[in-house]
């Protein structure tokens, strides 16, 4: 039988049809379903329920006949589909940029079981995806991150009775060391000389990276500044680049000298993350301090300030971490007392190169 260009051939299943290319492992099912008097066609089973092989083919048919015995039409934007609810929890989360397009580079590794109904899905096909996932640092744990919240929200539309993730065990986070375990020197030393370091760099990592030291961002934050977030070398972060959705103020050293750019949308630093990972990575290590990673500078911050007497709440408030909102509510700080952080901060780091001129004269 032919449909189009596509030669099918009978199964053993009646009115199931397969469709095998002679010079290609691919393999479709197609079915001409007829039921209650009412006959749908040739339909591609594979691409709509995800079906690869005669037994899960049939389990499909009875799962369709199910549908339509309730009065829902199954070939009309299948909405129980992995991917259909994994796209459609994007969509309707409020989501940073960033963790969309890391939730979907990770569901690439998930070709085998998107076009599944989500009943069907079972630990089994989610662990086979994670046996392929080679190039994922730490597939299950990220597999896992990804793929739950659609579980669960599946069975709160009681789609299924329990999240199969639930039974799949990841590998623990590695509590991340001390600081002073990781360099021996004192973190104002450490802040100094990366400080003079990253003055070295090219103009296209020097000033990431020295936004990232002197104000303790987030370097995904700060690769999605544009335009503008800046007015009178005042950065004004809005919710939708921070990591917590907070609204933030922050000046910007003098160090930072920015891009003329045509259109103020378009960000301010045309350079990849994972570069800048691996140009502070080279600093750090040229500096003898191996086990220091980027988000360290943030690290380095809090510990050199609170050493130097600032409260830690101040300096946490900078931070822009998730806060304690019955404390927030009674104890605010001012933008000039953050602002002033921030100009202390810079006072400590740069003081390295006032030394090294005293040492020349």
């Amino acid at each position: 039988m032919k449909i189009g260009n596509r030669e099918l051939k009978s199964t053993s299943v009646r009115s199931v049809y397969l469709y095998k290319p002679s010079n290609s492992k691919m393999r479709e099912y197609y079915v001409r379903l007829k039921y209650r008097g009412t006959t749908y066609g040739f339909k591609n089973f594979t691409k709509l329920f995800g079906v690869r092989n005669l037994t899960s083919c049939q389990d499909a048919i009875a799962e369709v006949k199910l549908q339509i015995s309730n009065g829902l039409n199954p070939f009309e934007n299948n909405t129980n589909t992995l991917k259909y609810l994994f796209n459609k929890r994007l969509k309707d989360n409020d989501l940073r940029q960033k963790t969309i397009e890391n939730n979907e580079h990770i569901f690439k590794h998930l070709k085998a079981i998107e076009d599944k109904p989500i009943s069907k899905i079972t630990i089994q096909d989610i662990e086979k995806c994670i046996l392929k996932a080679k190039t994922l640092k730490y597939p299950k744990r990220y597999i896992k991150q990804t793929l739950s919240p659609v579980f669960n929200e599946a069975k709160k539309r009681r789609l299924i009775t329990e999240n199969p993730l639930d039974f799949l065990k990841v590998e623990r986070y590695r509590r991340k060391k001390p600081l002073h375990h990781q360099v021996q020197e004192d973190p104002k030393i450490v802040a100094q000389n990366i400080y003079r370091e990253i003055l070295k760099e090219k103009i296209e990592y020097r000033y990431p990276l020295l936004i990232t030291l002197m104000c303790a961002r987030r370097i995904t934050e700060v690769l999605e500044l544009t335009g503008d977030h800046i007015k009178n070398r005042i950065v004004y972060v809005t919710e939708d680049i921070t990591k917590t959705k907070i609204y933030e103020e922050y000046p910007l050293p003098k160090e930072v000298i920015l891009p003329n750019t045509k259109n103020s949308k378009e960000k301010l630093f045309q350079v990849p993350r994972q570069t800048i990972y691996r140009r502070f990575k080279s600093i750090v290590n040229d500096l003898g301090y191996n086990e220091l990673t980027l988000h360290n500078t943030r690290r380095l911050f809090i510990t050199v300030l609170v050493k130097d007497g600032v409260s830690d709440r101040l300096v946490d408030k900078c931070l822009s971490h998730r806060r304690n909102e019955s404390i927030d509510s009674y104890q605010e700080f001012t933008n000039e007392q953050m602002f002033d952080v921030y100009y202390r901060y810079w006072k400590i780091v740069r003081r390295v190169i006032k030394q090294q001129v005293i040492e020349a004269k």
